[in-house]
């Protein structure tokens, strides 16, 4: 409850209870993050038919933004002035032969259901190795999990791009499949309510599958130069 009431007065300080501007409806997911060796920080995913933004529940810091129908992912530094291009359209390579993908899921019967629905445990593997582990609701804000596929996929095709280039500690099972192969798998449960990983964990504080957002949220600065990542296409060109 507590994280609840503090998602909420971030939101509204964040000015998004007072429509200044047009605006626009958005399927809205936020988490609290927990990384080793960074504070504990807020995370904002807001997603359109066209559009997903992440950012840190401020409209006027640094954010993420995919643009859906181009398949091309915008890092946006404010203290930089820089937007960093991020895409990549070639096609993901095969599955590797030593590499094998599997996942667990299963109904937790002991847990509270929630919105009426009965959580999942989900867990996936690499070679046997546990990588990744999940709460899930099944058949919740399936929408915005696609955007988030979405936006796994155009970074794993990145990824993929310069896989070659990658060194021997980057390219361990999980990696493979958390950054490529596998890349957008944990979407495919429902939406992720709790998820753990080496070195990082979140949970879910707050959803809506609609809610009032600022068309602004969704523009690109005009005035930011424009720098295509190493290994992603340039859009430039």
């Amino acid at each position: 409850m507590r994280q609840n009431i503090l998602i909420t007065l971030f939101f509204a300080l964040a000015g998004l209870s007072a429509p200044l501007h047009a605006q626009q409806q958005a399927a809205l997911l936020a988490y609290q993050v927990y990384e080793d060796g960074v504070e504990p920080y807020f995370s904002r995913i807001l997603v359109t038919p066209d559009y997903l933004r992440m950012d840190e529940g401020r409209g006027d810091g640094d954010y993420t933004l995919l643009d859906r129908k181009a398949g091309v992912i915008y890092n946006v530094s404010r203290e930089d002035r820089t937007v960093l291009l991020i895409d990549n359209k070639k096609p993901l390579p095969e599955l590797p032969a030593d590499l094998t993908i599997t996942t667990k899921d299963e109904a937790d019967q002991e847990a509270p259901s929630i919105g009426g629905r009965q959580p999942h445990n989900v867990r996936l593997y690499a070679n046997d190795k546990l990588c990744v582990e999940l709460v899930t609701l099944p058949d919740t804000m399936g929408p915005a999990l696609d955007g988030l596929r979405e936006f796994r996929q155009v970074l794993a095709r990145v990824q993929a791009a310069v896989l070659a280039d990658l060194p021997e500690e980057a390219r361990q099972p999980c990696d493979l499949a958390q950054h490529i192969f596998a890349a957008g798998r944990i979407y495919d449960f429902g939406l992720p309510v709790q998820e753990s990983r080496e070195g990082r964990s979140q949970s879910l504080v707050d959803y809506d599958p609609a809610v009032a957002v600022d068309d602004d949220l969704f523009v690109l600065p005009e005035q930011f130069e424009q720098i295509a990542l190493p290994g992603a296409i340039d859009m430039a060109e």
